[in-house]
């Protein structure tokens, strides 16, 4: 039996300028804007062929959501309540073909609705996915032939100015052996950017250490998982204040005891 299987999706998902394989997206992986209700954004962004041979690329749209627990979830467009996939007018699903060596820019228009109670963040995600052709069968009945797909994601987030609310909260925190993990919700309506930083104390109240836990984008109701290295630690028994900063002038911390065994 000539069997074909198309087993590993990945979705490459950044911030910073973007090069994999065929695909260069320098514009990064996340396209930000902030607007007013009633309001219309244009805009563009670029995707270069890096390869020898003309690339056909197929975009597609989806309302994109996470969990702590390593959960990707992609919905179709517009289906969630703070999706902006409805202001966008592109398609829910088309494709471009780029020439080799050569770039294409994406111009897209977001029509923000004409809505009072609009506040907080918006957003959707765009997929780009090169399309590649699929090698002929196998001549052997009992090889099995394995494709890769690659897909990337560039999130449209629109934040609706001067307004929103900044709420986050702690679901777990522990300790392993070698880090302090914290899982974090953002029960708010506004896209924040927290990073954690732990602030450690002996027990006669002497600071000993600071480490960070790494800063990572939440989007409202859903959440992540924080982990700061402790390995460097000596062996004892710790107070803690575990901050997390948004950035101007916004902070959320709490304390706890670290033991490290």
């Amino acid at each position: 039996m000539r069997l074909i299987i198309f087993s590993f999706l990945a979705l490459c998902i950044s911030f910073t300028s973007f090069i994999f394989g065929e695909i260069n997206l320098p514009q990064g992986l996340t396209i930000e804007h902030e607007v007013e209700s009633n309001e219309i954004v244009k805009g563009s962004f670029p995707i270069t062929n890096k390869g020898e041979k003309q690339l056909r690329v197929k975009i597609s749209l989806a309302d994109y959501s996470f969990s702590c627990d390593g959960s990707n979830y992609f919905d179709p467009p517009g289906s969630k309540p703070r999706s902006n996939a409805n202001w966008l007018n592109l398609s829910n699903e088309f494709f471009v073909e780029i020439p080799p060596k050569e770039n294409i820019n994406i111009d897209y228009e977001l029509r923000v609705p004409k809505d009072k109670n609009l506040e907080g963040s918006y957003w959707s995600m765009l997929l780009i996915e090169p399309q590649k052709e699929l090698s002929k069968e196998p001549e052997d009945d009992n090889t099995l032939s394995i494709n890769t797909v690659i897909r990337y994601g560039i999130q449209m987030v629109t934040n609706v100015k001067n307004s929103g609310e900044e709420s986050i909260e702690i679901l777990s925190n522990r300790t392993d052996k070698t880090n302090y993990i914290v899982d974090v919700k953002n029960n708010g309506s506004l896209f924040l950017r927290p990073k954690m930083v732990i602030e450690l104390f002996s027990q006669n109240g002497e600071q000993v250490a600071k480490v960070e836990g790494g800063q990572f984008r939440i989007f409202p109701d859903t959440s992540v998982r924080y982990s700061a290295p402790l390995e460097a630690l000596p062996k004892g028994h710790y107070k803690s204040l575990v901050l997390f900063d948004y950035g101007e002038d916004s902070m959320f911390g709490f304390e706890d005891d670290i033991i490290i065994d």
